[in-house]
C-alpha cells in the first residue's frame, strides 16, 4: 500500500470460473500493488493479452459477483 492505511480503501474477493478461481481486486480509494503468490510460491498467472488495454472480467466471460473475502 502507499501512503496512510486509512487513505485507502480496496476490497479482495474471488470467482469460481470451471477449475478456475480468479482473485479480483479493487482499489476504492489511494494506491495498492498487490502481491500474489500461488500454493508453490512461484506467482505463475495468466497474463492479460496486452498491456496497453484495460480488461474487465467481461472479457474473459466471467459475469458473477466475487465473494468478498476482504472489504476495507
Amino acid at each position: 500500500m502507499v501512503g496512510k492505511s486509512n487513505s485507502i480503501s480496496f476490497q479482495t474477493g474471488y470467482i469460481v470460473k470451471g477449475e478456475y478461481a480468479v482473485l479480483t481486486v479493487k482499489q476504492n480509494r489511494g494506491t495498492i500493488y498487490p502481491v500474489v503468490n500461488d500454493l508453490l510460491g512461484n506467482g505463475s498467472f495468466m497474463s492479460t493479452p496486452s498491456k496497453k488495454k484495460y480488461y474487465s472480467l467481461e472479457n474473459y466471460g466471467i459475469t458473477e459477483n466475487p465473494v468478498l473475502i476482504f472489504n476495507k
